[in-house]
């Protein structure tokens, strides 16, 4: 403020009015601007008569072989400058379209052909403009525009705008107007997702379109699917926090519908009629067929077999419990060959907190309590001491032992005990030492969050101090602000 106003003392009345003017008419399109606008406006109207299948936009530095607009294979390209003579033309047209138009008595076809260009013409250069997309619900709702055409539209959009949030808006407020949607029409829909998340990281609202796909998702398979496509997903991109918060909320969804399909299937014929009563389950269904369905049954054995393998028991606590270990091995396998990234670990403290409450919630059998221990000391199995030639890291005889079939604190521990002392002792670069800080955290996270079982922590206290020496030490190398103890809850909030 101070340098403007000294700037403002040193300029005379006539500078400032010339100034002003200058900018004025920066912002304020000539007529020739938008005579040059309307022109570029009813070429680009052509091209997409002559070529409907445009499928990707992309704008131009520079103009080529003096073209403004270029359309080669499908692809259109808009120099910069066009580009914003085209934008202004488009929406002084849209304002005196809308001006006094009745939309109750919308027959005009020529209008709604004109609506509809410059709506267009407008959101393929600034997706962020709410007035075009709510004149384009309106057609929707009169049924001027179809829904599918609506939805490529938007695919072409995505191209040039992927991450435009009132763009997502439409595109779910359209997902939501469409009555029949095939299984087909959803994986189209997660793999646009998956397109604009790849051309912006951090696409927070693509992301956030997906989990509603996947919320709203009925078959179980769809769910089986998109869980195996995230858990490819993390592997390429591991500091992706909204991919790996994605791939939480689908394990959660699946892990939710397997309980009530089985659940279900074991319902009899009176409990269904109650659920049926109350709303919970269709009444386009026939609650005896539906609980004699052969196929339904079929898929929810198939779906078993899948999850427990060769394992006898055909119970709920199998498949939970292999979902989770499959989870839990996905993330050790990233830990160790990406050390030194948060978002890892905070993927597992969220699968930790939930196999916690399944085991308080009595989902998951109490059998599994018995393989919570702290037997730290090595196996002497043979076979568990043998060098497995695909395992890089050397962590499967501490982590698959028989003690520790399933996800628990025990596997935990010997995770974090490799990451903070075993490999310290080969390598100690940023990235390890910053892998040794994150086990820590974890470890003193764990001791918190689990304070039901504080009575199998007093063996483990002399490792807690010296995890927390060697934190103070390592938070000092790496210049880390807040140097205080862990011991101290509030620290660890601090801290992260």
């Amino acid at each position: 403020r101070r340098v403007h106003g000294a700037r403002i003392k040193k300029m005379n009345s006539s500078t400032i009015t010339s100034t002003k003017e200058c900018k004025w008419n920066e912002f304020v399109p000539s007529y020739e601007r938008i005579e040059k606008g309307n022109k570029l406006l009813n070429y680009l109207n052509s091209l997409f008569e002559n070529d409907p299948e445009i499928d990707e936009i992309a704008f131009l530095p520079t103009p080529i072989e003096n073209n403004t607009i270029l359309l080669v294979s499908h692809k259109l390209g808009i120099e910069m400058n066009s580009a914003m003579d085209i934008y202004l033309a488009a929406h002084q047209n849209l304002m005196k379209l809308t001006k006094n138009i009745s939309w109750e008595l919308l027959i005009d076809k020529k209008i709604v052909k004109e609506l509809i260009e410059t709506t267009r013409a407008i959101l393929i250069l600034n997706a962020d403009n709410n007035t075009a997309w709510n004149i384009r619900k309106r057609l929707l709702i009169l049924n001027l525009i179809s829904k599918e055409s609506e939805i490529r539209f938007l695919n072409l959009v995505f191209t040039k705008h992927p991450r435009r949030a009132d763009a997502w808006a439409h595109r779910y407020w359209v997902f939501s107007k469409i009555e029949n949607k095939t299984q087909e029409f959803i994986s189209s829909e997660l793999k646009i997702c998956s397109e604009a998340a790849k051309r912006h990281l951090t696409n927070y609202y693509a992301w956030s379109y997906r989990h509603r796909i996947i919320n709203s998702a009925t078959e179980i398979e769809l769910l089986v699917e998109e869980l195996n496509t995230m858990e490819l997903w993390v592997k390429s991109h591991i500091s992706e926090y909204a991919g790996f918060t994605h791939l939480n909320s689908s394990f959660l969804c699946l892990i939710n519908k397997l309980k009530q399909f089985v659940s279900y299937s074991e319902m009899s014929i009176k409990e269904k009629s109650i659920l049926l009563f109350k709303g919970i389950i269709s009444e386009e269904k026939n609650v005896h067929e539906l609980s004699e369905s052969f196929v339904h049954m079929k898929k929810i054995s198939l779906l078993l077999q899948e999850f427990t393998k060769n394992d006898s028991e055909r119970s709920l606590i199998n498949p939970i419990l292999h979902l989770f270990q499959k989870q839990f091995d996905i993330s050790t396998e990233l830990i160790l060959r990406y050390p030194g990234h948060e978002s890892i670990w905070t993927h597992r403290r969220l699968l930790f907190v939930q196999l916690n409450n399944e085991i308080i919630n009595n989902d998951i059998d109490k059998k599994i309590l018995n393989s919570i221990s702290f037997d730290l000391s090595d196996n002497n199995d043979k076979e568990n001491k043998q060098n497995d030639e695909n395992d890089v890291y050397m962590i499967k005889p501490y982590l698959y032992s028989n003690k520790n079939k399933w996800p628990c604190i025990t596997r935990e521990l010997l995770l974090c005990d490799y990451c903070i002392i075993r490999t310290a002792e080969v390598t100690s670069n940023e990235a390890q030492k910053t892998q040794q800080m994150l086990a820590i955290r974890y470890v003193f996270w764990m001791y918190f969050e689990t304070n039901h079982f504080s009575a199998l922590w007093k063996n483990y206290l002399e490792t807690l101090e010296k995890y927390d020496k060697i934190y103070q030490k390592i938070i000092i190398e790496l210049g880390v602000p807040n140097s205080s103890s862990l011991w101290n809850f509030q620290s660890i909030l601090i801290s992260e």
